[in-house]
């Protein structure tokens, strides 16, 4: 993989705000723009992001990992480029594949059976309503409620459990009305729950404690998208 340095960071920097564990689904009816203005963008921004592979606008996740390093730092992201991502203009549906379970589960500590069973497991889809909040031409501005990734019946240490990775929202992200219509935002794991119960904590979302930048980085997935 391509490791990238500190591009993940700022990119985590630029959605850390509106992040609650409690999604809130909106609508266009949350926004002051006017519905045919509202209805155009979200054209413009629905269909199929496959990327094109080998240019600037391949499709991209970003993801910390502190398992690389060079010359004594850690500033160092791994990369995936087989990401791809459609959306909807019927209920703005943003589904989005190829996102592995060891990204999702990098920030689980503590508990290796657990880990390495969500990293084994299929690849799972996730979903999240968009909702567009502000348009300064050619830019769409728009809020991110994903829905949480569910592993219904995942066994490891002997048992099966139902296994649900509770994912940070709202977040932001920007569109680019450009000739490849770009799109980049952020994804957050905060917890993961078994059986119903709060099992794990990746990141709360605050920035109050000591080490907030770490929880962060660790619980953050950057994607870029291209048409």
């Amino acid at each position: 993989m391509k490791k990238i340095k500190r591009l993940f960071t700022a990119a985590v920097l630029f959605a850390v705000a509106a992040v609650t564990m409690t999604s809130c689904l909106g609508s266009s009816d949350d926004s002051s723009i006017d519905p045919q203005t509202y209805a155009s963008w979200l054209s413009l921004m629905s269909g199929s992001y496959y990327g094109d592979p080998g240019t600037k606008n391949e499709n991209k996740l970003y993801f910390y990992n502190d398992t690389v390093k060079e010359n004594g730092t850690i500033w160092y992201n791994d990369s995936i480029t087989d990401v791809t991502a459609s959306l909807t203009t019927r209920d703005s549906l943003l589904v989005i594949s190829g996102v592995p379970g060891r990204v999702l589960a990098k920030g689980i500590e503590g508990d290796d059976a657990l880990k390495k069973a969500i990293e084994e497991a299929a690849t799972p889809v996730i979903k999240a309503k968009v909702v567009i909040y502000a348009i300064q031409t050619p830019y769409a501005y728009y809020s991110v409620y994903p829905y949480d990734v569910e592993y219904p019946a995942l066994t490891y240490g002997g048992q099966t459990h139902k296994v649900t990775v509770k994912m940070l929202g709202s977040t932001n992200g920007i569109f680019f009305n450009t000739t490849k219509n770009v799109t980049s935002f952020n994804l957050y794991a905060g917890a993961v729950y078994v059986d119903g119960s709060l099992y794990k904590t990746i990141w709360d979302g605050t920035t109050s404690s000591s080490d907030y930048a770490k929880k962060s980085r660790n619980a953050a997935l950057a994607i870029f998208l291209s048409k």
